[in-house]
């Protein structure tokens, strides 16, 4: 079922990967660990079950509530769900863990952005950069975010801010 799954998925084609890895769960009561839901709920994420996806990270999180991987990630759809004060909540908690954990150090200045809290915004964005560097930042999409957020006319000025402090852009 792995390996079915791990196919489809670099096929591009999310849902047959869901479908698979779906079907491994039900038949094996002993398949379903940690790793088997966070790898559904990315192919649910990636095919588009936001909600899916939600479940399945959280379903995830009662077997490891320390996951920072798990917990970022359901973060990042609560946000993109419309859910920003229940994202904040898991992102904090995820950098209160202690694990150096990039994502959730962009993606919290990002939601705090998002919301109009640009001083928060601002001190989070310049912690991330502070810790990882502007660099990891632009690769693992804070940029982007950024941008996006701007596009949709969200924060225009500040977000313009925040990238020409610490993207020169």
């Amino acid at each position: 079922f792995y390996l079915a799954s791990f196919c489809y998925n670099l096929l591009g084609q999310y849902d047959q990967a869901a479908a698979i890895l779906e079907r491994g769960i039900r038949r094996n009561d002993k398949m379903p660990n940690l790793a088997t839901y966070k790898r559904l709920a990315d192919y649910y994420s990636k095919s588009g079950r936001r909600g899916d996806a939600i479940n399945v990270y959280n379903t995830a999180l009662q077997m490891d509530p320390r996951d920072a991987e798990a917990r970022t990630n359901l973060g990042w759809l609560l946000f993109l769900d419309g859910q920003v004060e229940e994202a904040i909540a898991h992102t904090r908690r995820v950098l209160q863990g202690g694990s150096p954990a990039a994502h959730a150090m962009f993606n919290l200045g990002l939601f705090h952005l998002s919301r109009g809290e640009v001083e928060q915004a601002k001190t989070a964005y310049a912690r991330a950069v502070e810790q990882f560097g502007a660099a990891l930042g632009e690769q693992i999409g804070a940029v982007h975010n950024l941008k996006n957020l701007a596009n949709k006319g969200i924060q225009v000025e500040a977000a313009g801010g925040i990238l020409k402090v610490h993207w020169g852009r």
